[in-house]
């Protein structure tokens, strides 16, 4: 069988110049990302993140709730726990101090820096289950609501306070301010709770 080759072929349907079947474009167009962030920095970002969901819930769970987690906010800070929203630090420690003792089980969280910004704000997203009261030994067949544990979808924003270093307080082992020694401190700048179950 004899081969045929390639020629042109017509005018395209487009009514432009004749195509040619015998070339063909295989180069791709890189497109620059200006706000590409080092894996380094990532690795920082995840630790930091874990250091302070661990700080957030046990002071959340704590005995003096309202006194301890509200150094984390400030007065630029917005809370919507559950569709209400609550601004500034102070309204917030007010708003916290008039929810029962708590129990927070996280089953899932991501992080992401936000970039655009040096330092880079943090977004976390946490998922888990929250029980609200006395926790009971044995769940009543009554099932009471504000007893059973609730599914929590939980997003914070945690934005830089440049130029105040983390130090920690004589005593304490504080597993933020190890991961980000000489680092900028990081608050809440917004904390959103949503129950989805």
């Amino acid at each position: 069988m004899a081969s045929v080759p390639n020629k042109p072929s017509g005018p395209s349907k487009t009514g432009g110049p004749p195509r040619d079947s015998t070339k063909t474009s295989t180069a791709k167009t890189q497109v620059p990302r200006p706000n590409k962030i080092e894996r380094p920095d990532v690795d920082e970002i995840n630790r930091a993140a874990e250091g302070f969901l661990q700080i957030y819930y046990d002071r959340m769970d704590g005995g003096s709730r309202d006194a301890n987690i509200v150094e984390l906010y400030r007065e630029s800070s917005v809370m919507i726990w559950n569709g209400e929203t609550v601004n500034g630090a102070q309204k917030i420690k007010e708003f916290l101090a008039t929810m029962p003792e708590s129990k927070h089980e996280i089953q899932s969280w991501d992080c992401h820096p936000i970039p655009g910004h040096t330092p880079a704000p943090i977004l976390i997203t946490v998922s888990g289950m929250v029980t609200h009261g006395d926790i009971p030994i044995k769940v009543p067949s009554t099932k009471k609501p504000g007893v059973l544990p609730r599914i929590f979808s939980q997003t914070f924003v945690l934005a830089p306070e440049p130029g105040l270093p983390i130090v920690p307080e004589a005593g304490t082992a504080d597993p933020t301010a190890a991961a980000a020694q000489g680092s900028d401190v990081y608050y809440i700048r917004s904390d959103t709770l949503r129950f989805v179950g």
